[in-house]
């Protein structure tokens, strides 16, 4: 897939709801909120539920009782024009959702160090920055208190959410994304920040299927709904990036098929076989048929007959 066309707000505002998981009884997410009957909207709004709540992480602790938050894909960056539209964002929601103007904060989150513009608010507007945290910069000297977070250069379980949202991830990344997704089950309702990480790093996905086959996430990932789609765009990259691994991977599936069907059967029959397994498990977790014959590719038809059948085997 295209990296410039990956839908990355969607999984940013999965990102943003793990991150401040422990919090989650005391605050309402509104994505997208809408400001105007004009098409003018922001990404994400974090509303306080109680006033007293403290959010104590590096990204939170700059909280009031609304707390906006716009975002720029690892393709894109926040210039001064961005920057001007969101503060006068500030001001319009105020009036919408009649909040006080000092009960409100603006967060940016970028993946490029957005010196451009912090130059701009301290040479041009006056304000002061200063690095807070790691890869957070505080600008005060405004009507509200501003951050502009680089998501790259957080610490912690604020790097794993929002860092992750990048198209340079190593399978170590990958691999320690994964496992945290896994454990924190509530993750289940997150789809759309794994599906992101995925298409935007298609490089890595042969790696870190490996992985999963030889550290037992297979499993956990069929729970979770993803492994049909691992396969298949793991499958595909393997033969973008080279018929080497395509060779190498169908000599193993050719010899436990047979290898007197010859290699090329062996590809072919090896590939459909995974596709049918993983689709098998998703409707043995009670996923449509239809849905495991979207994800996976072999038809709602072929599937029923291979239920009716027993088998996932096919001549």
């Amino acid at each position: 897939m295209d990296v410039e066309s990956i839908s990355w707000h969607p999984g940013f505002a999965e990102g943003l709801r793990e991150t401040y998981i422990k919090y989650s009884d005391g605050l309402e997410f509104k994505d997208e909120f809408q400001l105007t009957k004009e098409p003018l909207r922001i990404d994400v709004v974090i509303v306080k539920k109680r006033p007293d709540l403290v959010v104590d992480t590096d990204t939170g602790r700059i909280f009031r009782g609304h707390n906006i938050f716009e975002y720029k894909s690892p393709s894109d960056y926040v210039s001064v024009s961005d920057f001007q539209k969101s503060c006068a964002y500030v001001w319009l929601y105020a009036v919408e959702s009649k909040a006080d103007i000092s009960d409100i904060t603006l967060s940016f989150v970028v993946t490029s160090h957005p010196k451009a513009l912090l130059d701009y608010c301290k040479n041009h507007l006056g304000y002061a920055v200063e690095e807070k945290y790691p890869g957070i910069y505080y600008v005060t000297g405004g009507v509200v208190p501003i951050q502009v977070i680089v998501s790259p250069k957080l610490s912690g379980e604020e790097a794993l959410w929002l860092g992750s949202l990048r198209t340079d991830l190593n399978a170590a990344d990958m691999e320690k994304l994964l496992r945290a997704s896994i454990e924190r089950t509530v993750y289940k309702r997150r789809p759309a920040f794994l599906n992101v990480i995925l298409a935007a790093n298609p490089n890595i996905l042969q790696e870190v299927r490996e992985m999963i086959m030889t550290k037992g996430l297979r499993e956990a990932l069929i729970d979770l709904g993803l492994a049909a789609e691992w396969e298949r765009q793991g499958v595909e990259q393997g033969f973008e990036q080279g018929i080497e691994q395509g060779i190498e991977q169908g000599i193993e599936q050719g010899i436990e098929q047979g290898i007197e069907q010859g290699i090329e059967r062996g590809i072919e029959r090896g590939i459909t076989r995974g596709k049918i397994e993983d689709a098998f498990a998703m409707i043995n977790e009670g996923l449509s048929i239809e849905f495991a014959a979207k994800v996976t590719g072999i038809s709602a038809e072929r599937l029923e007959s291979l239920l009716l059948s027993g088998t996932g085997d096919e001549e």
